[in-house]
């Protein structure tokens, strides 16, 4: 923290909010209509070279699974997986779980040994 305060202190306040304004308004384009994405293109071709931007329904659709990954996820279960591939699955889940249990509980005991050798 202390480094930051020293860097902000070191510019200007005005390049500071600059960059701060900069960097909230660079996440939000990708809501805003299409002059904004042409302008946001030019950016990215200096700074990166980028020839194309990508399509808007690209950016959508990153937009909704990243923002809503588990909903998705759980949309696609539904519909693409069949009830016994859930249910095997979920078995198996279960088994994998009392296992790592019966682990934890081995070496729960073994340490619990271990320390009385101690004592």
């Amino acid at each position: 923290m202390c480094k930051a305060l020293r860097l902000i202190c070191f510019y200007f306040c005005r390049t500071v909010a600059n960059y701060l304004l900069w960097r909230f308004v660079r996440h939000r384009v990708n809501n805003l209509d299409d002059r904004f994405q042409q302008v946001k293109q030019k950016f990215y071709y200096i700074l990166f070279g980028r020839e194309q931007a990508p399509s808007r329904w690209k950016n959508c659709v990153t937009q909704v699974n990243s923002n809503m990954d588990m909903a998705v996820g759980s949309m696609f279960v539904k519909k693409y997986f069949d009830k016994n591939s859930k249910n095997d699955v979920s078995i198996f889940l279960d088994l994998r779980m009392l296992e790592y249990y019966n682990l934890a509980q081995l070496v729960k005991e073994k340490e619990k040994r271990d320390i009385s050798l101690f004592y």
